[in-house]
């Protein structure tokens, strides 16, 4: 069951060269977002870091990652 008291509303992206990029706007009911960044060829991983999350139980269900 989803807490609505547990919220990620954003956070740092950040590449395997070191670049980062900010994200903001993550909605609370679970819904997607997209956070669209210039494209960065080599990258081989990314990881997520939230920022101003509240709650017990702040994280991402999930990251789906697509290149152009």
């Amino acid at each position: 069951m989803l807490a609505m008291t547990d919220r990620a509303p954003g956070g740092t992206l950040t590449f395997s060269d070191g670049s980062t990029v900010e994200v903001s706007g993550i909605p609370n009911d679970g819904g997607p977002h997209a956070a669209s960044f210039t494209p960065k060829p080599g990258i081989t991983s990314v990881g997520f870091q939230v920022a101003g999350g509240s709650g017990t139980n702040v994280g991402l269900q999930e990251m789906e990652v697509y290149g152009r």
